[in-house]
């Protein structure tokens, strides 16, 4: 059974929603075509009568929104509790008031939109989390590969915090973190993006920025931080930090070589003496690495999935034994 995200699903369902169109608006003389907004919501219609599911369409792709339309059974009491049990949001009686429905439909909209955001921000230090770095370099790859648009990558670490964890404490750690980050976003570009990757590792995105315009920015965000005093039970103490950057000028780079390359450059800079950033490279054996791309052809699908399996296992052998 193939698993469909939702923009895959979209792009799939989008010639077969507008044939649709088409056939329920045959009669008119101007024929609009629904709008195929980039990212626009999808939503599911269940409902017995056709005449009210294309008036409910109608007026939720007046707003540009995707809606796949179902038909079900009557709406008994049993399919609405199936319908919850399956994931269902909501369940809508008729008589169907038009602007009520719309509302509702925004809120639950509205009400999605603040759950996907808290599942991409670290509760802590309100920054995107580590699985959104994980797709956002993703993107900025993409663009990269369509508009040319370089972009440098850089990851901090604060210097000797397991000794403020261990004087001062969880309440000093986390104090200084979100001071961290609150000192971050103040000095960086609106362009730029922060992540926290994880305990107090930070990663920053400085979109369309070179290496060395990335480094110099981080230098600067190192002395204005490093100059910082925190108070605590009478003792006053600073928090410098070490950085590597890397920029990313090379569509086909893989993510986990640029993670590889800027780790290398902040673990260099704690070697020398920390509180500095580095600038990194890529080493030789990931300049040389290339990939390699195979076709399994072969008219028996379980065969095909036995070797796809296999293959997928020994790369992720090798690359845990280099």
């Amino acid at each position: 059974m193939k698993e469909w995200d939702k923009e895959s699903l979209r792009n799939y369902l989008f010639d077969l929603i507008e044939m649709s169109y088409e056939y329920e608006h045959f009669q008119t003389v101007k024929q609009q075509n629904p709008i195929r907004a980039e990212n626009a919501p999808l939503i599911k219609l269940i409902d017995d009568d056709i005449s009210m599911l294309i008036l409910l369409k109608d007026a939720l792709e007046g707003k540009s929104w995707m809606v796949i339309v179902m038909i079900s059974v009557k709406a008994f009491r049993e399919t609405r509790i199936t319908s919850y049990k399956m994931g269902a949001d909501d369940f809508i009686s008729k008589p169907i008031d038009l602007e009520e429905f719309l509302i509702k439909i925004e809120r639950h909209l509205e009400n999605k939109k603040l759950f996907d955001q808290s599942s991409m921000i670290d509760e802590l230090t309100r920054v995107y989390n580590r699985g959104f770095f994980n797709d956002s370099i993703l993107i900025f790859m993409n663009e990269l590969s369509r508009n040319q648009r370089l972009s440098s990558l850089a990851m901090r670490d604060i210097d000797f915090f397991k000794k403020v964890n261990d004087t001062y404490g969880h309440p000093t750690v986390d104090m200084v973190l979100v001071e961290f980050v609150k000192y971050l976003k103040e000095n960086v570009r609106q362009t730029d993006y922060v992540f926290r990757y994880g305990g107090e590792e930070f990663i920053i995105l400085f979109s369309g920025a070179t290496g060395d315009e990335g480094k110099i920015a981080l230098e600067k965000i190192l002395i204005g931080f490093s100059e910082k005093r925190f108070e605590v039970g009478g003792n006053s103490f600073s928090v410098p930090f070490s950085a590597g950057v890397f920029m990313v000028d090379e569509s086909g780079m893989e993510k986990d070589l640029i993670i590889r390359a800027v780790d290398q450059a902040l673990y260099e800079g704690k070697q020398k003496g920390r509180a500095r950033v580095e600038y990194g490279k890529l080493d030789s054996f990931a300049q040389n690495k290339k990939k390699l791309h195979v076709s399994v052809i072969n008219d028996d699908s379980i065969i095909r999935m036995m070797l796809t399996r296999c293959l997928v296992i020994w790369s992720f052998i090798m690359q845990n034994l280099i």
